[in-house]
C-alpha cells in the first residue's frame, strides 16, 4: 500500500507483489531482528558441548542454537570464545550465552518492530513493483524513522543492564569495577 500498489493480503498470494515480498521477507526480517536487541528476540541459553572439539585453537565447541541471528553476550564476559559457522569455541568448560533470536510468528513482535520490518521490505521491493527511485528512498528514509522509534520504544521496555567491564577494561581505568550500558543501541 506505501508504494501505490494494491494490497497483499498473504505472502503465498499468487501475484508480482506477493512474490516479491515473500522472497525476501525472511532475509528482511532477520537482517532487522540483528539490527537491534528487541527484548522480544533477547533469549538465553546454557549451550551443551559438542562430543567433537575444535582441532586446534580452542579446547571446545558449543553448537549455536537453530534460531540463533546474532550473538549478544556471555554469561562471562573475560570469555575468549570465535563464532564459526554454527558454533562458538571456546576453552569454557561451560558457555551460557544471550542471543538475538530468530522470530517467525509476527504476532509475537511488538508494532514497532513488525512496522519497521514491513517499512524495510517497501524500501527493499520498491524498485522491482514501481520502478522508481524516489520511492525507494523515500521507503529507506521511513524505515530508519521506524528503526529509531522502535529502538527507543523497545529500550524503555527494561531497566538498563549493567554488565561487569572484565579485566582488560578495569585495567583501563586502574582496576575500578566499571559498567558498561546494554541498552538498545550498545549491542
Amino acid at each position: 500500500i506505501r508504494l501505490g500498489q494494491p494490497a497483499i493480503t498473504a505472502l503465498t498470494d499468487d501475484n508480482a507483489r506477493a512474490r516479491a515480498a515473500s522472497a525476501i521477507y525472511p532475509s528482511v526480517r532477520d537482517e532487522v531482528l540483528s539490527m537491534h536487541r528487541w527484548n522480544e528476540a533477547v533469549a538465553r541459553v546454557a549451550l551443551a558441548v559438542n562430543a567433537t572439539a575444535p582441532s586446534w585453537g580452542f579446547a571446545n565447541a558449543y553448537d549455536l542454537p537453530a534460531d540463533f541471528i546474532r550473538f549478544a553476550h556471555s554469561e562471562d564476559m573475560d570469555t575468549d570464545y570465535r563464532i564459526e559457522g554454527n558454533q562458538i569455541l571456546t576453552d569454557r568448560s561451560d558457555m551460557n550465552i544471550i542471543y538475538i533470536r530468530r522470530i517467525t510468528d509476527i504476532n509475537l513482535m511488538s508494532p514497532g518492530l513488525q512496522d519497521a520490518i514491513s517499512k524495510r521490505l517497501s524500501a527493499e521491493i520498491a524498485i522491482p513493483l514501481t520502478g522508481s527511485d524516489a520511492k525507494q528512498d523515500r521507503m529507506w528514509r521511513l524505515f530508519v524513522l521506524a528503526m529509531t522509534d522502535a529502538q527507543f520504544a523497545d529500550s524503555q521496555q527494561a531497566p538498563i543492564e549493567q554488565i561487569a567491564g572484565g579485566t582488560w577494561l578495569n585495567s583501563r581505568s586502574g582496576s575500578t569495577p566499571v559498567y558498561r550500558s546494554i541498552s538498545s543501541t550498545a549491542i
